[in-house]
């Protein structure tokens, strides 16, 4: 080979290399243009309990711890960026005093996981029974019951329903449901921060068809957005739309109270989140 036959070759390697690093840098471009997919676990009603607790609505649930670190190791296999639990976080037919052990089962075996976990307020965690001393319990355990955060570009927000402790009878619940203006404004707030169009996740404890106000309001917040809600509290799976934004009723980690399955026959189980272009959602039984 000649002299100019051997620069020739050394021309074109180095224009080949130039190319390679300019198709890998574009390449590194395009990926970094793509959203990174969120992973989250959505659980709902767990009814944390000592083992062989019962309670009066459901005698034939029986807690058992061991089933419920089961349970969540299965989940943690998923490697999610984080749980949200949808309320109901314990099981109480008692007392303040009696409940406080209850909530430290529900630290030690939830807040130990190796991601981050957020939790709503649900009606059992502040029944009827000294409502107010439960609500501080929450408070003492698990901190603030209206929650924002953001993640890979996603805004989430936790919603506390409850405008006062739940009544005893079950059925007058709803009366006591809603968003107060304190709390649509701060709900306001968050969302004023994000741009029009951006996913927004918000979860909280009882589905809205429960709730005696602040239904449209919310929904009219949410219209700018690419938002989906998640409540828990009926133990079964279902979705309704309102005005096109999608609530999806999560069925219950417990089932039906630690005694078979789901209200739906599905069995006990999580909501695996996905969220990166498009989000999508798929029932992980754990049975």
């Amino acid at each position: 080979m000649s002299a100019t036959g051997g620069l020739e070759w050394k021309c074109i390697g180095l224009l080949l290399a130039v190319l390679i690093l300019a198709g890998c840098a574009t390449g590194l471009r395009e990926t970094a243009g793509l959203p990174r997919e969120l992973v989250i676990a959505v659980v709902a009603d767990p009814h944390v309990a000592p083992d062989g607790y019962r309670w009066s609505h459901a005698p034939k649930g029986q807690v058992s711890e061991q089933r419920v670190r089961r349970y969540l190791k299965s989940i943690a296999d998923y490697h999610p960026d984080f749980m949200v639990v949808l309320g109901d976080l314990i099981a109480v037919d008692a007392s303040a005093q009696e409940t406080e052990p209850m909530w430290r089962l529900y630290q030690k075996a939830f807040l130990s996981l190796p991601f981050p976990v957020y939790s709503c307020l649900g009606n059992h965690d502040w029944e009827w029974r000294e409502g107010a001393a439960k609500a501080d319990l929450f408070k003492k355990y698990i901190g603030n019951r209206t929650r924002a955060w953001h993640k890979k570009g996603v805004l989430c927000l936790i919603l506390d329903p409850h405008l006062k402790p739940p009544p005893r009878d079950i059925s007058r619940l709803p009366r006591t449901l809603g968003l107060a203006p304190k709390q649509l404004a701060w709900m306001k707030e968050q969302l004023d921060e994000v741009p029009v169009g951006s996913k927004v996740l918000v979860f909280y404890h009882e589905p809205m068809v429960d709730w005696s106000r602040g239904v449209a309001e919310l929904v009219d917040l949410c219209g700018r957005y690419d938002a989906h809600l998640f409540a828990g509290h009926y133990h079964y799976n279902a979705q309704i739309n309102y005005k096109g934004i999608p609530e999806r009723v999560v069925g219950a980690i417990s089932g039906s109270w630690w005694h078979g399955p789901n209200r739906d026959g599905s069995p006990p189980g999580f909501l695996l989140l996905r969220v990166g272009r498009r989000v999508e959602y798929r029932w992980i039984p754990l049975e």
